[in-house]
């Protein structure tokens, strides 16, 4: 095992975890306490849901003849569809739309917080910026192994120590 991917990783993730990128996601995490363990909960569903995330994607990655420059046009197009329905209330409903049918209940105070994370955990993915970016591209060059899975376990537990 490399100790300068875990430190990598960890530094990655302590520096993510204090940049303005996390901003959407605090909000959710301070104001979903409740339990005790709500909060710790949430930070481990987060860390668990962006690099399983993270790590699938670079492993599709490895094994689909995509072209390069497709993965990063079609992120462009999502940011701008997801941009343009933050300025446009109608084409914001119609992204939204889908997501209106899902049913909303009450939760008990320590229960639904690792879930809740790991759904943060997706929109947090893109946040991790360079570590993640390197995990892609190692996925994309087709060499998903132990360094990768140390990287992203190393950004995860940098992550999460800031959050907590």
């Amino acid at each position: 095992m490399d100790l300068t991917l875990v430190l990598i990783g960890l530094v990655g993730g302590v520096i993510t975890g204090l940049s303005p990128c996390i901003l959407p996601v605090l909000p959710v995490v301070f104001l979903s306490g409740g339990g005790r363990r709500r909060p710790y909960l949430v930070v481990a569903g987060l860390v668990t849901g962006f690099s399983l995330l993270t790590l699938a994607g670079a492993a599709v990655l490895a094994t689909l003849p995509i072209p390069h420059g497709a993965v990063r046009w079609a992120g462009l197009a999502a940011l701008l569809l997801l941009g343009l329905g933050l300025m446009v209330p109608r084409v914001g409903e119609l992204l939204e739309a889908p997501f209106t049918r899902i049913p909303q209940r009450n939760v008990e105070p320590d229960r639904g917080g690792f879930l809740l994370g790991l759904v943060l955990g997706v929109v947090y993915a893109p946040c991790a910026g360079p570590v993640l970016a390197a995990i892609t591209v190692a996925g994309a060059t087709g060499t998903v192994g132990a360094g990768t899975i140390v990287l992203t376990a190393g950004f995860a537990v940098g992550t999460a120590a800031t959050l907590i």
